[in-house]
């Protein structure tokens, strides 16, 4: 009676039911994961976009009708904010991007370097007209809210790109093109 159970054709064939159930729940977990990392990495995007909004608030409009002058803090301050826009532009929909996510990563750490060369007196000729504390405490809370997105999405790309690498998930991820995703910063 236990002759057919071992029978050839048996045996292959729950074999290949269970590699076949064992394939769909692979993928859906990559499916998952990977709609997860997407859903995270929109809201770092959300907060790295608070960067530009408080550019746009108060870096008062260039003097003059000329090129800005060399060494213009706020001029050099809003350039950084562009080139960290196009970054971001670059990395938004393609978060396993590499290349990308190492320029997003270069032109944040311009943009807070030219931050560092706002002193008191030239954030006092912010257009906002807000004192020069309340400036760097809402620069500092988008610093802040930036950090504890970034903290989050370093998570969920921890786990999606363990089970990227897993044996034989790694064979699912190669076959379906999920890559593995990297970190700004």
């Amino acid at each position: 009676m236990t002759g057919w159970v071992f029978s050839g054709p048996v045996l292959w064939g729950g074999v290949a039911a269970v590699l076949l159930f064992w394939g769909v729940g692979a993928y859906n977990r990559l499916v998952r994961l990977r709609a997860k990392l997407l859903s995270v990495f929109a809201s770092l995007v959300g907060q790295f976009e608070r960067y530009q909004a408080w550019i746009a608030e108060h870096v008062p409009p260039a003097a003059g009708d000329g090129p800005p002058r060399a060494g213009d803090p706020w001029r050099n301050l809003q350039a950084a904010g562009a080139q960290f826009g196009a970054s971001l532009a670059a990395v938004r929909s393609k978060p396993s991007d590499g290349p990308a996510m190492a320029g997003l990563t270069a032109a944040r750490a311009v943009l807070l370097m030219a931050w560092q060369y706002l002193d008191d007196d030239t954030l006092l000729q912010a257009r906002s007209g807000l004192p020069v504390v309340a400036l760097r405490a809402e620069w500092e809370s988008v610093t802040a809210q930036v950090q504890a997105a970034e903290r989050a999405y370093a998570a969920v790309v921890e786990l999606h790109n363990r089970a990227v690498r897993q044996f034989p998930a790694v064979l699912l991820a190669w076959l379906f093109g999920f890559k593995r995703a990297r970190v700004p910063g």
